[in-house]
């Protein structure tokens, strides 16, 4: 499995011979999307900055709600969680999409939660490999309450997301008041830095491992 961290929430991944794109944004965040091509994508809510699914290339089917869906053989969980602390009241709702089984692993998107999850979504999530969590607080969880849903799901590999860049601050319309990844990693502990993830079920790490992926912008 290869995943990349386009920007923001946006990630591609390769597995099982499919490529899957997550959370597409436009260029209202400041920047554009790479010419990308996939054969599904996700958008866990109707944001500008998470839900460009006309961006992507190659004609992709894509998964916009929450339930059980099998997606040109790929098994995927949308759980609906909340984009704020008052049930949605503010932001709306937020789709946490699984991926199940790719290549034996199973990844998590967490999209813009905006709260601590409890048990029913912890029970309906299910045991997670790779978590993607946003860090980056204000539209999302806090630094803090980032490691602490991390600390609930428990992943081999935890990959933030979300969160002010070099790579997003170089971009002069950028202006989105979110932190820095660094508030995060100082909180949760060492974390390696890397161009791409290659991952594969037999070498998924004992100890949680925080990896921080450029982003390709």
């Amino acid at each position: 499995m290869k995943i990349k961290h386009i920007a923001h929430s946006c990630f591609y991944i390769e597995a099982d011979g499919k490529r899957i794109v997550t959370d597409p944004f436009d260029s209202s965040l400041g920047f554009s999307m790479p010419e990308i091509y996939a054969d599904i994508v996700t958008s866990s809510h109707g944001h500008f900055d998470h839900n460009y699914i006309e961006g992507i290339k190659g004609n992709p089917e894509s998964v916009t709600t929450s339930g059980d869906h099998n997606v040109k053989g790929v098994d995927i969980v949308g759980v609906q969680v909340f984009h704020d602390k008052e049930k949605g009241a503010i932001r709306g709702i937020n789709n946490v999409y699984v991926f199940k089984g790719l290549e034996g692993i199973n990844v998590c998107h967490m999209g813009d939660l905006g709260h601590i999850l409890s048990f029913d979504d912890l029970q309906a999530i299910g045991p997670v490999d790779v978590l993607m969590i946003p860090v980056g607080g204000y539209f999302t969880i806090e630094p803090d309450e980032a490691v602490y849903v991390t600390k609930q799901i428990n992943p081999k590999i935890v990959i933030p997301m979300h969160y002010s860049s070099e790579e997003t601050k170089k971009h002069k319309e950028y202006n989105l008041p979110i932190k820095p990844v660094d508030e995060f990693l100082n909180l949760i502990g060492d974390a390696q830095f890397m161009d791409e993830l290659v991952i594969s079920k037999g070498v998924l790490p004992e100890k949680m491992q925080v990896v921080v992926l450029k982003e390709q912008v």
